[in-house]
């Protein structure tokens, strides 16, 4: 018995050292912080989207009523499958540990194009129906009263997700920017992706970026990833970035479509 004992706790320790820690990118100082106050009451919408396949599980936010979740399309569908059943994906705002909200069912899911997720990524968007609305007192987002103007926005903004290296336990709030569009000709689409900066980490992906409009948050684009060579390191074009899908007037209007 000593043996074995012996023989487990050495497979213990080679697990843990072998398995490599959650990283995050970070650009310069990290500036995630918990939600509080009126925060936590404007994204009281935000919660984790999941479901039991690996890469299924991001940030999703309520937007324009409470029983639409838009998230980003990578964590359902990968080669144009879905990673898992429909039915086995879950939402859950708010504290998925000690939160009173129970999880709520994804009946459907909306996507912009045949091909969700595509090569460049300006796709990765999906809009989920919820198998009944959100009670609790959830705030959805707001959508922008006009999403061209959008288009060529570079300035504030915030990104509200989960962060797996932080316990994925709760939404937090990252005061970033958007930097500038992707203008790689490769990619380059009436629907492009933005640089950001703001500080991200596993199961962000689908987070919202909102922007202020009047004032008030409104959902600015979609967080899908970001590409991290150098870690706690500034934002560079070329080594550190993250990516989001801006919101416009087809995914507006997809939104506002959905009976």
């Amino acid at each position: 018995m000593r043996l074995r004992g012996w023989l487990l706790a050495v497979i213990g320790l080679l697990a843990a050292v072998l398995t490599p820690a959650v990283s995050a990118a970070i650009f310069g100082q990290d500036d995630r912080r918990t939600l509080d106050g009126q925060l936590a009451t404007l994204y009281s919408g935000v919660g984790v989207v999941h479901a039991p396949a690996p890469g299924a599980t991001g940030t999703g936010a309520l937007v324009w009523r409470n029983d639409l979740v838009v998230t980003a399309a990578h964590l359902f569908f990968a080669g144009g499958q879905l990673r898992a059943p429909l039915a086995a994906y879950q939402f859950i705002p708010g504290d998925v540990v000690t939160g009173s909200l129970a999880p709520y069912r994804v009946t459907e899911v909306y996507t912009m194009s045949g091909q969700p997720f595509g090569l460049d990524g300006a796709d990765d968007v999906a809009v989920l129906r919820l198998d009944r609305p959100v009670n609790g007192g959830a705030v959805p987002l707001g959508l922008p009263s006009d999403p061209e103007a959008l288009n060529g926005y570079r300035g504030e903004a915030a990104l509200v997700a989960y962060h797996a290296d932080l316990g994925a336990r709760t939404p937090m709030i990252t005061p970033c920017r958007i930097r500038d569009r992707v203008s790689f000709a490769f990619f380059w689409r009436e629907h492009p992706l933005m640089y950001h900066d703001c500080d991200s980490a596993g199961q962000s992906s689908g987070g919202p970026i909102v922007v202020l409009e009047n004032g008030w948050p409104v959902l600015g684009g979609v967080h899908s990833g970001h590409h991290s060579q150098r870690d706690f390191q500034p934002f560079d074009a070329d080594y550190n970035y993250g990516l989001a899908v801006r919101v416009n007037q087809t995914l507006v209007q997809l939104i506002r479509s959905i009976p």
